[in-house]
């Protein structure tokens, strides 16, 4: 039985989401499968989807703990953040036991794995799911995130763009093997359609939640007749100035129930900078109709007009004209969402799955190398 660990740092991300479930899905095909974390820091709202997840002892957990407020990666804190990522962090996965393969899911995750992998003569794989140095303006924050794309490693994508710019700018062997949804839990409840606007704020500037606001405020100037419902982060609604009713619902963290909002309101996503939003296409599975900004994550599966309404990043009247299309016309809501079903079905987990054990068994047989 071949071994894997994904290894997560969860206070820094690493799509824990997605880790969760190919790590579940590899088990559940016979691999023995877990993910690793080097502290047990809540990944916010994030279900483990039956993962087993392993974090380190009382110690070692706190030492992370501590030490991981030097995630950030400033010339200041760069001292504390080499200390971790040379010493500490290598020790954790050490005391976790020995994998046949490693996976990498975050840049910060890179420099330990690949140290311990290759003392230990383990293969050594790194789950790519963004251009992780976009996510700091901070030099030295970027300059690492860059040296761990420079290791001349195996990696995977779920993204078609993302693949695309790893070749052009580091060596190494990228492989896509694309992204799912869960269709046990997304799917058409074929609910009566409401005037409702449903969207999940998140603090994170690039997600766009200011741009969402400032689109159903001119909204609310020309028309009251619908409703809004928002979920997600509290603190990313307090910075901002809403004259719109609304229902705030906080983190949804069953998932049946936030598909079932979503089969029945015109789901909102508008980011700035998205890898690869997933919950429009967790919405266009339940048969919402959704708008959403053209970002260059978002053109792995949308078509404007077709299976969704596009606006530019940041543009919030573009976004509020697109709602109120959506709410003006039944036969294009329906339309659109009936076109979104269809797109949705292409993404599957068990695809990505099997895409990924075969690339697990090429890179141990020799075949795969990078």
């Amino acid at each position: 039985m071949t071994s894997v660990s994904f290894v997560m740092n969860n206070s820094a991300g690493g799509g824990p989401r997605n880790v969760y479930t190919l790590s579940k899905s590899l088990s559940d095909h016979g691999f023995e499968s877990r993910v690793l974390s080097f502290n047990n820091i809540a990944s916010g709202q994030i279900e483990d989807f039956g993962a087993h997840i392993e974090t380190p002892g009382t110690i070692q957990n706190l030492i992370d703990r501590i030490l991981s407020k030097s995630n950030a990666v400033s010339w200041r804190s760069l001292p504390i953040f080499l200390f971790q990522e040379n010493l500490t962090r290598p020790a954790i996965i050490k005391r976790f036991g020995t994998s046949d393969v490693y996976i990498s899911t975050f840049w910060q995750t890179v420099f330990p794995v690949d140290s311990v992998a290759k003392k230990k003569g383990k293969y050594h794989l790194y789950y790519v799911q963004a251009d992780e140095t976009t996510f700091s303006k901070d030099p030295t924050y970027i300059k690492y995130a860059r040296k761990t794309y420079e290791i001349p490693l195996v990696r995977f994508t779920q993204s078609k763009w993302l693949k695309q710019f790893l070749d052009e700018n580091y060596d190494g062997l990228n492989v896509y093997i694309g992204f799912g949804i869960n269709h046990s839990v997304f799917h058409s409840r074929n609910l009566q359609p409401e005037n409702t606007i449903f969207t999940i704020a998140r603090s994170n500037p690039d997600k766009g939640f200011h741009s969402f606001v400032e689109a159903v405020n001119l909204l609310w100037k020309r028309r009251k007749d619908f409703n809004v419902i928002i979920a997600g982060e509290k603190s990313a609604i307090e910075r901002e100035k809403i004259d719109f009713d609304y229902e705030f619902r906080g983190w949804i963290t069953d998932d049946n129930e936030i598909a079932s909002l979503y089969s029945k309101s015109i789901f909102v996503n508008s980011g700035l900078k998205e890898a690869l939003p997933m919950p429009p296409l967790e919405a266009m599975a339940s048969g919402s109709a959704v708008v959403m900004t053209d970002t260059i994550g978002a053109r792995e599966y949308t078509e404007d007009n077709t299976n969704c309404l596009l606006s530019a990043p940041g543009d919030y009247e573009s976004i509020a004209v697109n709602i109120d299309s959506l709410l003006n016309s039944e036969s294009l809501r329906k339309e659109i969402s009936n076109n979104a079903i269809i797109t949705a079905s292409n993404y599957n987990w068990e695809k990505v799955t099997n895409k990924l054990m075969e690339l697990i068994e090429k890179v141990i047989s020799g075949e795969v190398k990078p």
